[in-house]
This record gives structure tokens, C-alpha cells and sequence, in this order.
């Protein structure tokens, strides 16, 4: 839209004027107004706004719910809506007007406006700022897409890794209806894995709830249930995540659901937990059983959430003697097999488990009956039940990398061809801009030099004042850039950022080239001796 909207002013100017009357300087007062009491309301209107977006971006999680349980789902246009038009406008008024009352401000402050060439600095700096509000503007809104295009393409990278990293957090994992097959292909293949581990889990019905944002109430996540005792959850998320082990009292659990944390919390309601106990009540429905309270909440799940029917089978690890006196409804058993380096770069034998994965009838149903208690039972079977839960008997990491790791590389082609063209757009705009009115201050440079400014002064003045001209917009920028960033990271589960601070700072390296070479250009052109003529 802002590219459109630039597009129909331009070619308004082009229809309206001869091509050679463009290519002449404009006529621009530099004569500098005090601002008035529209400028000043307009400056204050554009540092709210800005913020106002970015506590709407922070608080979305909250507010944008309460606004859905009022009006509906189709509030959530309007809302992000808000939060750009308020970034879009506020950016506007702060080059239009904030700067012009800071810069009065700075005039007040008698101790820093005359030192040194400060005083000619900020008078410029008044100048060029009215000049330049809507470029500046639009800089700024260009380089915050192009971090912002940058920082989710690394992220989403992340995110992509992370989840598969915790959805198959060893080379294999397979059921025990796949244990045969896999067993077949590692002796035809002579191959001794690195280690195999068992996992047995005892499914029950069971029922817990948690408190959303999301809903007005508390979800309830009831049903089929698979607990396993305390000692095996610590060494599989030690093995498998490098997590240390977490201690639990007799009357304690741990919880793991297939939902981002950032989207849920521990209830406090009343009647989901009193005030003098900690945790969630996790009821087992065995009537001898006592309740526990679910103290902790987890994503990982041991063994990943895929093998578990794909987050449909909720997870629980309790205490070890607890876990003895659970009556299961059935027993499922789960394998992770390791593999060395050079067994997974082995083509034939990956071959070989890839064909075995993608055999469709290799799958396994989860499915229910009511006993005469009135209580559900569950059983795993093969046979297809389409009212049961499915899942992949037979999971590869290395085919599943390959594959992220070549749509990373398509998204993130599409992501650096929009950074590197927004990147050059908003360097070359500021660089031209600036270079353009260096001719027309070679008088007044000359002028500064007859009172007596060194060459080194007027140097410094003029690096000074290209750096706050080029700081601003990618300051504000980068803000809006951070915010927009970290909107995307609420509903990706918060993942790491380090990859995005690299891209980030790559860009405003790339940024801080174009000042030096436009500084130095600058300088150039207005800072020449006394008795020579200026070549541009």
C-alpha cells in the first residue's frame, strides 16, 4: 500500500511537470519557524500512537481474546490493523513533528546547544528534518519490513528445527508393531545401532484442566492418557533433550501437552485449585487411585509428540511407586534407535527404513470402549478404526531434515530477495537525498570556513549530522521490527532469537557502510578549500 500511494504521487509529478524542471533543485525555506501548538499536539499525537502499537503488539495474547469473546473472530483484522495504521501514522508525525520539539528543546538547553558546533548542527538538523520528514518516513517503514522479513525468516528456521528436534528427537522412533521390520533391515544391513531404547507406557483414562487466554473458562484435556513412572521420563529427557531430572513428591506429576506455552497457564480459579495447595488436579479414573496435582507443564514430550498420536494421546509422568499401582487399560511400547555418523550417511540403509516408512498399512489406531463401570478403556491396534486416533509407526529424523532444511531454503531465498531489495532501496534513497543537497550547501560551508571552522570542524558537523540523519529511521525502524518479531514469536512458541540478533545486525552493518561512504562523499563535495570550485 505505502508503495502504491508512493507510486501515484510520483507519477502525479511526472504528468504535472517537464522532466527537466524535476532534475532542478526545489526551493526550500531555510528559514526556522519555532513550532507552534498543532506541531506540538501532532509531535505528542505521533509518540502515542507508536506507543499504543507497540502495547497492543505486547498484550495481544490478552487483549485480542477479550475482544473475540465480544465481537468475534473477525475483530482480529481490525486489531493487527490498528497496530500497523498506528506504527504507519505515529512514524509520520514523529519526522514531522516530534523532531522539531526535540530539537527546540535542545535550544533551551543552553550548556549543550552552544558548545562547540552543536548550534549549527541542530540548525541543520531543523532544516533537513522538514525537508526530509516523509523520506525519513519512508525509510523507516522500508527498513523495518527488511528486518522484519529477515528476522521471521531466520526464526521461522528455528522454529522449524526446534520442532523437529523435539517431534523426533532420535534417529528412529517406532512402535512395537515397526519392531520387526526394523530389526530385519539392521541385519540385512549388518549395522550394530548406537543404542536402542525402550519405553513402556501405561494408558488409562484420565482428565485435567488448564486455564487460556483463549477461553472465557478453563480447557479440559480428558481422556486417553499415557503415564510413564518418574526415573524413565529423567533419563529419556536427559538422553534425548539434555534436561536435568526433576524431582516430584508422592502427591506430585508433571503434565505434557501438545499446545505452545505462551497460550496457557496454571489455573487459579477457586475451584480448579485452592489457595493453600500449588498445582492442577489430575484426576486418574481408578477409584483406588489417590489424586495427584500437576505441578509442572511440559512441550517436550520423551520419545516427541508424533509417536504419541500426534499430541492426541496426552502424556503424565508420576512418581515411580505410583506408577506400580496404576491398573493400565493397555500397555504401549515405544523404541529409539541412535545411529553413528556414518551409519546415517549410509544410503542403502536409509533407503531401506524411508521405504518401510512409507508403507501405509504400517500405522496404528488408538481407540475406546466404555467398560461396565462406565469408565473408558483403550487399546492400540492396527486394525483401522476411524474413530480412533492415528498415528506413524515408523518415524525418520534425516528425511524430515532434508525436507525442512529445503523449504527453509525456498522461504528464506523469497525473505533475502525483499531484504536485499528493501536494503538497497533505503540506503540508496538516504544516500541520494542527502548527496543531492550537498551542492547547495557549499556556500554556506564556504561562509563557516571564512569565520574561521577548521576543516576537522566542519568534518565533524557534517558526520554528525548524516549519522542522526541515518540513525533515527533505522532506530525506529529496528524497534518496530523487534515488536513485529516478537508478535510472531508468541505464536511460535517463543523460539530462539539468536539466529535473528545475527541477521539483525548484519543489516545495520550493511546500513552503517552507506553512512560512511555517504558521510565521506559529503564531505567531499561542501569541504573543499577556499580557492577551489566544486565538481559534482
Amino acid at each position: 500500500m505505502l508503495f502504491l500511494l508512493t507510486g501515484l504521487l510520483n507519477s502525479s509529478l511526472i504528468f504535472r511537470y517537464q522532466l527537466v524542471d524535476l532534475l532542478h533543485p526545489t526551493e526550500f525555506s531555510r528559514k526556522i519557524r519555532r513550532p507552534n501548538w498543532l506541531t506540538t499536539i501532532w509531535g505528542i499525537i505521533g509518540i502515542v500512537l507508536i506507543i499504543s502499537g507497540y502495547y497492543l503488539a505486547e498484550r495481544i495474547l490478552v487483549l485480542m481474546p477479550e475482544l473475540e469473546r465480544r465481537y468475534g473472530y473477525g475483530i482480529d483484522a481490525g486489531y493487527l490493523g490498528a497496530i500497523l495504521w498506528f506504527e504507519v501514522i505515529g512514524t509520520l508525525a514523529f519526522f514531522q513533528a516530534y523532531t522539531q520539539i526535540w530539537l527546540r528543546i535542545e535550544r533551551h538547553w543552553k550548556r549543550l546547544y552552544y558548545r562547540g558546533t552543536h548550534l549549527l548542527s541542530v540548525t541543520n538538523l531543523s532544516y533537513r528534518f522538514k525537508k526530509n520528514a516523509k523520506t525519513l518516513w519512508m525509510i523507516t517503514i522500508l527498513s523495518a519490513v527488511t528486518i522484519t522479513a529477515l528476522g521471521s525468516a531466520a526464526m521461522i528456521y528455528t522454529f522449524s528445527q526446534k520442532t523437529l528436534r523435539e517431534n523426533i528427537p532420535a534417529d528412529i522412533i517406532y512402535s512395537k508393531y515397526q519392531k520387526k521390520g526394523v530389526e530385519q533391515i539392521l541385519r540385512a544391513h549388518q549395522v550394530t545401532p548406537k543404542k536402542i531404547t525402550e519405553t513402556t507406557y501405561k494408558i488409562v483414562d484420565a482428565q485435567f484442566e488448564l486455564a487460556t487466554p483463549l477461553l472465557s473458562d478453563s480447557m479440559t484435556l480428558a481422556g486417553a492418557t499415557g503415564v510413564l513412572p518418574l526415573s524413565r521420563y529423567n533419563a529419556l529427557m536427559a538422553r534425548q533433550f539434555k534436561l536435568p531430572a526433576t524431582p516430584l513428591q508422592p502427591n506430585e506429576a508433571i503434565a505434557m501437552i501438545d499446545l505452545p506455552l505462551t497460550m496457557i497457564k496454571m489455573p487459579h480459579h477457586k475451584r480448579l485449585a485452592h489457595a493453600n495447595q500449588q498445582g492442577i488436579p489430575l484426576q486418574i479414573k481408578q477409584p483406588e487411585l489417590p489424586q495427584l496435582r500437576i505441578i509442572h507443564l511440559r512441550r517436550l514430550f520423551p520419545n516427541g509428540v508424533s509417536v504419541n498420536f500426534y499430541g492426541s494421546l496426552n502424556m503424565v509422568a508420576v512418581p515411580d511407586q505410583y506408577y506400580d499401582q496404576i491398573k493400565p487399560a493397555t500397555i504401549d511400547h515405544v523404541y529409539a534407535l541412535d545411529l553413528t555418523p556414518k551409519q546415517r550417511r549410509d544410503k542403502k540403509l536409509m533407503k531401506s527404513f524411508f521405504k518401510l516408512s512409507q508403507d501405509t498399512k504400517k500405522r496404528s489406531y488408538l481407540t475406546a470402549v466404555r467398560n461396565e463401570n462406565g469408565f473408558k478403556r483403550y487399546r492400540v491396534t492396527t486394525k483401522e478404526e476411524r474413530s480412533g486416533f492415528v498415528r506413524a509407526d515408523l518415524l525418520l529424523r534425516k528425511p524430515n531434515q532434508d525436507r525442512a532444511n529445503a523449504n527453509f531454503g525456498f522461504y528464506m531465498y523469497i525473505a533475502l530477495f525483499i531484504a536485499l531489495t528493501f536494503m538497497l532501496a533505503t540506503g540508496s534513497i538516504i544516500m541520494l537525498k542527502q548527496l543531492s543537497e550537498a551542492q547547495e550547501e557549499i556556500l554556506q560551508y564556504k561562509t563557516l570556513k571564512r569565520i574561521g571552522m577548521t576543516y576537522s570542524e566542519i568534518k565533524r558537523t557534517i558526520y554528525f549530522q548524516i549519522l542522526i540523519i541515518f540513525l533515527l529511521p533505522i532506530i525506529l525502524g529496528t524497534l518496530h521490527a523487534i515488536f513485529a518479531i516478537r508478535l510472531l514469536s508468541l505464536f511460535l512458541d517463543n523460539p530462539g532469537l539468536q539466529l535473528v540478533y545475527i541477521v539483525c545486525g548484519i543489516f545495520i552493518m550493511i546500513y552503517f557502510v552507506f553512512y560512511l561512504v555517504t558521510a565521506e562523499i559529503y564531505n567531499r563535495i561542501v569541504n573543499i578549500p577556499l580557492n577551489d570550485d566544486a565538481l559534482y
